[in-house]
């Protein structure tokens, strides 16, 4: 199996805000970056509640332990 693809904090505000700007389909930007439905809708939860800095490797685990 290979590993999940990594992306930078500015490539996934760019997906958020054409996710939540309407730019682009919830189903296109998973396709063309090869990630789930579901880890798009995370980002977006993450970007509104604590943009850019949100996808920062410390606040992203803190989002991820908190939600469990």
């Amino acid at each position: 199996m290979s590993r999940k693809a990594k992306f930078t904090p500015e490539e996934k505000e760019q997906a958020v805000i054409d996710y939540l700007e309407g730019n682009k389909s919830r189903t296109q930007i998973c396709g063309e970056l090869c990630i789930s439905s579901r880890t798009i809708q995370d980002w977006a939860l993450i970007y509104n509640k604590h943009g850019l800095a949100g996808f920062s490797r410390k606040n992203t685990k803190w989002f991820l332990f908190k939600r469990i």
